[in-house]
């Protein structure tokens, strides 16, 4: 069969084993597609929540595909069991289609954080537990290892996205190309709905085609890539690490902020890659992958190290919990390991069950999932604050609003019923950081001259003047000691002091005009500021100031009401 036909036989294939949820997404993708570029319209709202909500239902759709596939092909009896699979099809439908209702409802309508910040919460757990069951019955009707299930469907993983890649970057040169020679598509957003349509007709069969068609042996090139490649660059990194350790021993010093995000990573890249290599089907691989896995002990030790530290320091945020999530996670996968190591157990596909175990109790569970813990740690925190009273110093009420913002947050609804019942308004004012607002009269006035020419017939030197004082040039404002300085075209480092100029009767009339003129005759305003800036201004040095135009800004009911002027006009010698 030529690669044409066998990549069209595929997809064919794929729509087939998967036409409800391939439907369901491609008509998410085509409202999305036909309604993009309405923002600020109902149009936008409309689509948006449409495509929202089926994006979402399809996770369960594809979960009853998957069990329905599978039974179908290794269950003899599946026939016989109509009715209770019908009944199982159906709570999942029920349960993802009320999920996804209710949190494209909060994310779109209701305006209530800490409803979907919970509707989010369910709605994680819904989706992380569809993917991962849908990868255990796909792993179930390949008929292979799980290791070796994962290091095919890598594969052809990556040749179903190759594909669309391909599609994707071909129609951008041509949309390039139309652009070009024919017409401009930017304001009918051909780029955007072109993509759009591919993610939905293309990439979403081709993300299906990636855990479905693992039938292919993998090829030698893929084999010494996971066996050699992965692991070698995974052995490069442990030795980096290690070294690092050694590197801490002999400097007695803390772990350094970074080291737990690498650490993070590193794990994440591990787990794949142990299961890469233990699907390449090298027996040699099974020694040095039990191997890292035991090599990866010590790293634990410094995670824990690393958030430990900040946690005494600062209590638990939300990424801080995910970080101790993600440990709890490790060493019990590294003990799992290691009783199936012992027990010769072939049951590595458990790690799924652990991910749905370990979503649940982060995002659901109540008491320990992430929403409770950072409740309970920071509301410690602000407690601790207001029972040290007038003891407390800055760095204590530092801490305090800290705690406070993390709760508003990352809290939930316990935090939210605890500012609501357990602190007054005082003190939700004090860790919020606001101050009472004090009442201000902000204003800015701009007067020009009412003469078009002067005589300068006793000067003989003009000198230009374009300057601004006050705000971030001077920290205080002289109004009775103005500098002034030659105006330098193209260098204002240049510029020359020439004199200074007593101001002070000139910016407060303008600032009381400003307050108490009638300033529905326009013209009779204007005039009346022009003629206060009309007078010559003696300069300390000799010469005289004419201001063509000056601006005053500041608040009528601050202190010192003037905060900054400018000034334009000429300097006569």
């Amino acid at each position: 069969m030529s690669g044409l036909k066998k990549l069209k036989q595929i997809y064919f294939d794929i729509i087939k084993e998967h036409k409800f949820s391939f439907v369901t997404v491609l008509l998410a993708f085509v409202i999305a597609t036909v309604l993009y570029g309405y923002e600020h319209s109902n149009y936008d709202s409309y689509s948006t929540f449409l495509s929202t909500f089926l994006i979402f239902s399809a996770f369960g759709i594809v979960l009853c595909e998957t069990i329905h596939k599978y039974k179908k092909a290794y269950d003899p009896e599946y026939g016989n069991k109509k009715k209770k699979y019908i009944i199982l099809y159906t709570t999942i439908l029920v349960v993802s289609i009320g999920i996804s209702l209710v949190n494209t409802l909060c994310n779109n309508i209701i305006e209530n954080e800490v409803i979907r910040e919970i509707s989010e919460d369910y709605c994680l757990f819904y989706i992380i537990s569809a993917v991962l069951l849908s990868i255990y019955f796909f792993y179930k009707k390949s008929g292979e290892k799980f290791e070796t299930y994962i290091a095919k469907a890598f594969c052809s993983m990556v040749k179903a996205q190759v594909v669309y890649m391909i599609l994707a970057i071909g129609f951008l040169i041509l949309i390039g190309i139309v652009d070009s020679l024919l017409f401009d598509s930017y304001e009918i957003y051909l780029i955007e709905r072109v993509e759009l349509m591919l993610v939905g007709l293309v990439e979403f069969p081709c993300l299906l085609a990636g855990f479905s068609k693992t039938s292919e042996e993998l090829d030698k090139f893929c084999k010494a890539l996971f066996s050699y490649v992965f692991m070698a660059l995974l052995g490069i990194a442990y030795v980096i690490i290690y070294a690092y350790i050694i590197k801490i021993v002999v400097t007695w010093t803390f772990p350094s902020n970074e080291v737990f995000s690498i650490l993070t990573g590193l794990f994440v890249c591990s787990v794949p890659a142990w299961f890469l290599a233990l699907g390449s089907n090298k027996e040699s691989m099974e020694k040095t992958v039990n191997i890292m896995h035991y090599a990866f002990i010590p790293f634990i030790v410094l995670q824990i190290m690393c958030l430990s530290m900040r946690v005494s320091e600062y209590g638990f945020t939300s990424s801080r919990y995910f970080g101790m999530a993600l440990i709890v996670f490790e060493i019990a996968y590294i003990i799992f390991h290691a009783i199936s190591s012992i027990k010769n157990w072939d049951k590595n596909y458990y790690i799924l069950y652990m991910g749905m175990i370990a979503a649940f109790i982060v995002f659901i569970m109540p008491f320990v999932n992430v929403n409770s813990v950072v409740f309970m740690s920071q509301k410690a925190r602000i407690e601790q604050y207001f029972k040290l009273g007038d003891a407390a110093e800055l760095e204590d009420i530092e801490e305090a609003k800290s705690a406070f913002r993390m709760l508003e947050r990352n809290g939930g609804l316990a935090a939210k019923r605890y500012i609501e019942k357990n602190l007054t308004d005082e003190q939700v004012e004090e860790l919020s950081g606001e101050e009472r607002s004090v009442p201000t009269d902000d204003f800015s006035v701009s007067a020009f001259s009412n003469y078009t020419s002067y005589d300068v017939s006793a000067y003989d030197t003009l000198y230009f003047v374009d300057e601004d004082l006050g705000d971030r040039y001077y920290t205080e404002l002289d109004l009775s000691k103005v500098p002034i300085y030659a105006y330098d075209f193209g260098n204002d480092a240049d510029e020359e002091i020439i004199g200074y100029a007593d101001l002070s009767d000139i910016v407060n009339e303008i600032s009381k005009l400003q307050q108490n003129a009638d300033k529905n005759d326009s013209m009779e305003y204007q005039n009346q500021l022009g003629n206060v800036i009309d007078a010559y201004v003696p300069l300390s040095d000799g010469g005289v100031l004419k201001i063509t135009n000056l601006v005053v800004r500041g608040d009528h009911l601050a202190e010192n009401p003037i905060e900054s002027i400018s000034i334009e006009g000429y300097v006569f010698k």
